[in-house]
């Protein structure tokens, strides 16, 4: 009832209405001429040609004003997208364009809906794309994925690359593949994953793909307990880092530093470190790396007796990786805050968190980390306190079925 509304706002509203008939008008107008379609190709070219400079940029363009430079564009992108890949006016060139956003996807934060992007892609591409092309969307694909996921793709793009005898292809999908036999716990393969590709980035003088191959190296090397090596590969991939702006290699290291000094006995000097990872994360406004940052902090936190201030971590990181659709970090985050639910006394939600971190790791095939496998200890001690062996299996049953959004609200509760 617009009597109800002060006259500002209703005449605000009768603006608003006329402006938006006179686009329907619009629109119609040019579907009847025949110009909207011409129009959308040549807007839908023109942000391919700012999307495919930006990717070349990236190389050697400070994190912070390489993102901003994009993100201002993103409903641009967005609808060119819709445009060509959805309505299937242009796939070709969707999928160009969407392999010119494959940095921006990750850098982002925006995991879900790059997957979804690339995915549309290669449906519309099937097999008869160029092979550089779908090497290269399988690369970015890859690189949006952990564990199973994230080997299986760049394992495409490998086979892809070596076809179209890209070397360079090939060793930036031996770099992704390293990361993801991480996740599996396969160090060996990981680490000689890595030693493959460094020779060629080398050679291609790509100081931003040497810098986060040093630093895949060093969170290798970290999770294989070799924490002194951890420490040197992690502060030179830092350095490189902070010397070109890579602001998202400057999270990433700090933020296996501080896991490489917790695993040293240092949890207090550990959440110093990722606090100054976690302040870059919010410039970037990156959800997926404040998640991973206040993840840490709470895994921390738990370690040093502080279980109320981990459940305010663990609950802000549970709100960005809900954002983010992280599933993997939703995952961990559950098992935090397991571990915060068994302690203040209810061992039975503690216990169906843990059985949603146990369900989604074994479907990603993902292998727990150090610092998770080292609270898994904790909170099965603290189940096993609360709980008879029985309950504690039915329980963990009963939490493998939660949906994310069911396992979400529970661990919220917390």
């Amino acid at each position: 009832d617009k009597s109800l509304l002060a006259p500002d706002l209703s005449a605000a509203i009768d603006r608003y209405r006329l402006l938006d008939s006179t686009r329907e008008y619009v629109l119609e107008r040019l579907t009847e001429s025949g110009e909207r379609d011409r129009i959308a190709r040549k807007h839908a070219e023109v942000f391919l040609s700012i999307a495919r400079k930006a990717d070349e940029n990236w190389h050697s363009t400070p994190t912070h004003a390489w993102l901003t430079s994009l993100e201002c564009e993103i409903d641009n992108f967005r609808a060119a997208l819709e445009w060509s890949l959805t309505q299937k006016n242009d796939v070709e060139l969707g999928a160009a364009l969407v392999n010119a956003l494959g940095h921006f996807w990750s850098e982002a934060g925006l995991t879900q809906e790059g997957r979804t992007w690339i995915e549309s892609a290669l449906a519309a591409l099937g097999d008869g794309g160029d092979g550089e092309e779908l090497a290269s969307l399988w690369l970015n694909l890859s690189e949006l994925f952990v564990a199973r996921s994230r080997v299986d793709a760049a394992e495409r793009a490998r086979a892809l690359y070596q076809k179209t005898g890209n070397r360079s292809g090939v060793a930036r999908a031996d770099l992704s593949m390293a990361f993801g036999s991480y996740h599996l716990g396969r160090f060996d393969e990981a680490e000689s994953a890595c030693h493959a590709a460094m020779p060629v980035l080398v050679e291609s003088r790509d100081a931003r793909q040497i810098a986060r191959c040093i630093f895949r190296l060093g969170s290798i090397q970290f999770a294989s307990g070799e924490h002194e090596a951890a420490l040197k590969s992690l502060n030179e991939a830092l350095s490189q880092a902070r010397k070109l702006g890579y602001d998202d290699l400057i999270t990433g290291a700090l933020s296996n530093l501080a896991e490489t000094k917790f695993n040293m006995g240092d949890p207090a000097g550990a959440i110093t470190v990722v606090q100054e990872a976690l302040t870059i994360a919010r410039r970037l406004k990156n959800a997926d790396h404040q998640a991973l940052c206040y993840a840490n902090i709470a895994a921390y936190q738990l370690a040093l007796n502080q279980p109320e201030e981990a459940r305010v971590s663990a609950r802000d990181a549970l709100r960005y990786a809900r954002q983010a659709r992280n599933v993997h970090e939703i995952a961990i985050l559950a098992q935090h805050l397991a571990l915060v639910s068994a302690l203040a006394g209810n061992g039975a939600r503690g216990a169906r968190l843990l059985g949603f971190t146990d369900a989604v790791f074994t479907r990603l095939e993902y292998s727990r980390e150090p610092t998770e496998a080292q609270e898994l200890t904790k909170l099965m001690a603290a189940l096993r306190e609360k709980l008879p062996e029985s309950e504690i299996t039915s329980h963990v049953a009963d939490g493998a079925s939660l949906s994310d959004e069911q396992a979400i609200e529970e661990a919220l509760s917390v």
